[in-house]
């Protein structure tokens, strides 16, 4: 056989595979595609501005604050990760199923690679390729990378590692330089989407040494993923972070302890293989149990058989060996570097490349002894990866309805760990955001019961009673969590919130201050800082900490929001028109500044630029009354009254507390001589705002142009005494008199 006949084979056959597990991928996760977004992907995806646009993507590469909208507290070297985000949102914008598209994607060239990996590695066999990607693929331990979005930078890195690797082999085999060039490039991007790539070259060197020989004179050729790594890893942590131990977790020694360093490792292993207990939070108990002496004794004996299997001259046996330490070396950077807990799933997807592997080689062998026996035991060893496959399959299906919203994922935690304060806390945030703030308050008061001084909870109940108008239980609830963490943005934000009801705009900024400490290019805080420095009087103390923000950082596009403010305050419309426009540059969709750019075009007399700006806006949130009504303003001065007449038809639906397009609306209907919608609008108007003496004055207009002079006698009467102090008001106070007088 001609070996382009071979390479046809070769072809077809992995074509066959690649096509096989998409079907089979789209078929076990096709009912995950309509959950929602968990956890961190809310301040992660949902609320960061900066993956509003791909115009930001180089500012992922430079930017700490672009990681995420709490920059302060989740600081990550991640751009490529932020990259994919800004392009799903690009394409589909804040609907999960794209997100849920790509992270299946990226699984499913996951477990493609591993088979092709595994068949280059034991040149040419299909049996244990074949197994290792399809368990990898349909084991439900994995379902985790798919459902939840977040996890995207561990099947991310994970796609361009394996990558890498396969390149490596291949470049081992044939010497093809451009095999070599692709798995450094691979390594690149890998190590740009999550920081556990640091174990790839280890892993290369690990692969010479088991299947290679005269590794010295190779040592060359590791030296770019060295560089790679030490660039992109070490200098990441001092250049973008300011040190080494600031950004993905705490030293090793502050880290969670042997105990659990050993639990941990067998976890990951148990759970790959029996994926049951599956769950978004996991306890891992520190504590010289049974469990840990058997995790220690599996760990023992998966190092022992490494070296037994190393010395084996059967090329299987000695995968066996390369892939257990393989599952050791992938996990040393989660051992070794704890986040905020020592155990998620999704931080053993890599670990389970090696598992799977481990899996499918041992079932190869076994298979290799039992092929010539018949019966049962033939009928098994043949039969076992039909079955596992498709219990994982089904474990996979049955897996994935648990994430549609944060109700049935944290529900299903509260089932296997009653106790846990993080499922209440989100179940109650889930009731909270549906309005049922009765269930919202007994799962927060249910924290209490086990954690008395919980932040979290503390912070909710007093939120509640805030909206609920009761500002004095409310500011009890928020007090104490204030004394819990005084830094923390949450209950800062709310407490400003309580004390600029009550009137006290100092108090309220000085909270506001704190939040920025924590979010400090947050659009919002930086409105209300604004909007309460306008209130007392003191815009040039907020003008000089403005500009001592943008010293610090030229880009913060909260600051250019809050300056634009200022500036907006104080009618300076051009000026507030650039720093608006400067907002957009990193935030393209922000709803309040493109809003405001309508309102300042269409002051300025830029009347299509405003049409163009509010299109956009109404594109984008079509239910925006207030940019409706702006924009029939535009329209009504250009005399495009019914077009005018449409949008402030439009507010008024959305939002009947539109006053302007009550009295707007009100003069179309007048100036085109319909008295009986304009008399219905306007009294409508006064209905909503009775202080009013625009709305009040119009009305009077529409009484005395029907003929019902007593009843416009008395609605100009009202006007003279609600204007008839004001300097603001003299004009209008004139202009009632005159009507009066004209009456009489």
């Amino acid at each position: 056989m001609s070996i382009d006949v071979i390479q046809e084979k070769q072809f077809t056959i992995k074509a066959g595979v690649l096509i096989f597990f998409v079907l089979f991928g789209l078929v076990i996760y096709f009912n995950s595609l309509k959950n929602d977004f968990h956890y961190d992907d809310r301040h992660h995806i949902t609320t960061n501005a900066y993956i509003r646009s791909p115009g930001n993507i180089p500012l992922f590469f430079t930017e700490p604050r672009t990681f995420s909208s709490l920059s302060t507290r989740f600081r990550h070297y991640r751009p490529m990760v932020l990259a994919s985000y800004a392009v799903n949102h690009y394409f589909g914008g804040l609907n999960p199923l794209g997100y849920h598209l790509v992270n299946l994607g990226l699984h499913v060239g996951s477990a493609f690679i591993l088979f092709l990996i595994m068949h280059a590695m034991l040149e040419g066999k299909l049996f244990i390729p074949l197994a290792a990607g399809i368990l990898f693929l349909t084991t439900p331990f994995n379902s985790e990378v798919v459902n939840y979005i977040t996890a995207r930078s561990s099947v991310m890195c994970s796609f361009f590692y394996l990558l890498s690797f396969y390149c490596w082999v291949r470049f081992r085999g044939q010497k093809k330089s451009y095999f070599y060039i692709a798995s450094i490039l691979a390594f690149l991007l890998a190590m740009l989407t999550k920081e556990i790539a640091i174990t790839l070259p280890a892993i290369l060197f690990l692969y010479d040494y088991y299947f290679e020989r005269s590794l010295l004179r190779k040592i060359y050729q590791y030296l770019p993923f060295v560089l790679i790594g030490t660039l992109t890893g070490f200098m990441a942590r001092f250049i973008f972070f300011g040190s080494f131990n600031e950004g993905a977790g705490k030293k090793l020694e502050d880290s969670f302890h042997f105990v659990t360093k050993v639990k941990v490792l067998a976890t990951y292993l148990y759970h790959t293989i029996v994926p049951a207990q599956l769950s978004i939070q996991h306890f891992i108990q520190e504590s010289l149990d049974v469990y840990f002496f058997l995790s220690l004794i599996i760990i023992l004996l998966l190092a022992v058989l490494a070296v037994h299997l190393l010395r084996n001259p059967d090329r299987t046996g000695k995968v066996i060996s390369f892939f257990i330490a393989w599952f050791f070396i992938v996990l040393l950077p989660v051992v070794a570097f704890s986040l905020n807990t020592p155990y998620q799933e999704n931080r053993g997807y890599l670990s389970g490349v090696g598992v799977m592997a481990i899996l499918a080689a041992g079932m190869a062998i076994f298979k290799t002894r039992w092929d010539h026996k018949a019966g049962l035991q033939k009928a098994v060893i043949y039969g076992l990866p039909v079955i596992l496959v498709t219990l994982y399959s089904a474990g996979t299906i049955v897996r994935n309805p648990v994430w549609l919203n944060d109700l049935t994922l944290w529900s299903d935690v509260m089932i296997k760990y009653p106790e846990s304060i993080q499922a209440h806390y989100n179940i109650g945030n889930y009731y909270n955001k549906l309005g049922d703030k009765n269930r919202a308050e007994a799962e927060y008061k249910a924290i209490l019961k086990i954690e008395p001084g919980n932040y979290g909870a503390l912070t909710r109940l007093g939120e509640i009673s805030y909206m609920k108008g009761d500002l004095d239980t409310g500011m009890k609830f928020l007090q104490q969590a204030w004394k819990t963490a005084p830094l923390e943005a949450t209950a800062n934000q709310i407490i400003a919130l309580v004390y600029r009801e009550k009137g006290d705009l100092l108090l309220s900024s000085r909270h506001l201050l704190f939040v920025l400490t924590s979010s400090p290019h947050n659009l919002r805080i930086y409105e209300l800082l604004m909007e309460n420095y306008a209130g007392m009087g003191k815009l040039d103390d907020a003008y000089k900490m403005i500009n001592k923000a943008l010293k610090e950082d030229p880009g913060n596009p909260g600051a250019r929001r809050g300056l634009g403010l200022i500036y907006m305050f104080n009618r300076q419309w051009e000026a507030a028109q650039r720093e608006f426009e400067k907002v957009l540059l990193y935030m393209p969709n922000d709803y309040r500044t493109l809003t405001d750019l309508v309102y300042i075009y269409s002051k300025l007399g830029m009347s299509d630029a405003a049409e163009k700006q509010g299109k956009k806006v109404l594109s984008l949130y079509p239910q925006d009354s207030a940019v409706a009504q702006i924009l029939g303003d535009v329209y009504q001065k250009q005399g495009r009254v019914d077009e005018a007449m449409k949008l402030y038809e439009m507010a008024l639906k959305t939002d009947r507390g539109q006053f302007n397009s009550y009295n707007n609306l009100g003069l179309v209907y007048f100036d085109k001589g319909d008295m009986p919608r304009a008399r219905v609008t306007f009294e409508e108007g006064i209905k909503q705002y009775p202080s009013n003496h625009i709305i009040r004055f119009n009305l009077a207009r529409v009484y005395e142009r029907q003929g019902k002079n007593e009843l416009a006698r008395l609605e100009y009467q009202k006007v003279l005494k609600a204007t008839s102090k004001g300097e603001d008001t003299k004009e209008i106070y004139q202009a009632a008199r005159e009507k009066l007088t004209a009456l009489n």
